[in-house]
């Protein structure tokens, strides 16, 4: 999969994983596309996310919101601001994806995917505000081809594969 059906990926990133993969392919008794229909992924992060804030931060923030950075103080709040049923739904809503994505081992022993939706960027920059010319919803939603395999509770492995359209690992 380029995207798990759910992630925004770079256009050369996907050309660049096209001929990965057949460069791979003769290496599997077969290597075919997977579609997938997982759900609401990043609202489910969203969600599992902003609680973990709220677990990890909770007596720094009620202790002085201001020595949290600007990030994790918006990740706390985020989480003070959604309710019971907006948890009950990711934990219900993770099980739903984990399920979907398992039914694929089925019939499949790996899935492959790239790690990451595009070329490096400059480190100054500290998160990517656009795919494709698409503004991201926030600072970690570039991070989606990562977090949706473990929001499916899956292992990975970020396997090195030469160089990528802009000779960038």
């Amino acid at each position: 999969t380029e995207d798990f059906g759910c992630c925004d990926v770079d256009d050369n990133i996907r050309q660049v994983f096209r001929r990965k993969i057949d460069a791979l392919r003769p290496l599997f008794r077969s290597c075919d596309e997977v579609q997938m229909e997982l759900g609401e992924t990043d609202r489910c992060f969203d969600v599992l996310r902003a609680e973990s804030f709220v677990a990890g931060t909770r007596d720094a923030y009620l202790r002085d919101p201001n020595s949290l950075g600007e990030n994790p103080r918006a990740n706390y709040e985020m989480g003070m601001r959604m309710t019971l049923e907006d948890c009950a739904w990711a934990a219900t809503e993770q099980t739903r994806i984990y399920r979907r994505f398992q039914a694929l081992f089925e019939d499949y022993d790996l899935i492959l995917s790239p790690t990451t939706p595009v070329s490096p960027f400059p480190w100054q920059d500290l998160y990517l505000k656009s795919i494709n010319g698409k503004e991201l919803a926030n600072y970690y939603r570039w991070l989606a081809l990562t977090y949706v395999v473990t929001l499916a509770t899956n292992p990975a492995l970020s396997l090195p594969c030469g160089v990528d359209h802009k000779g960038m690992p």
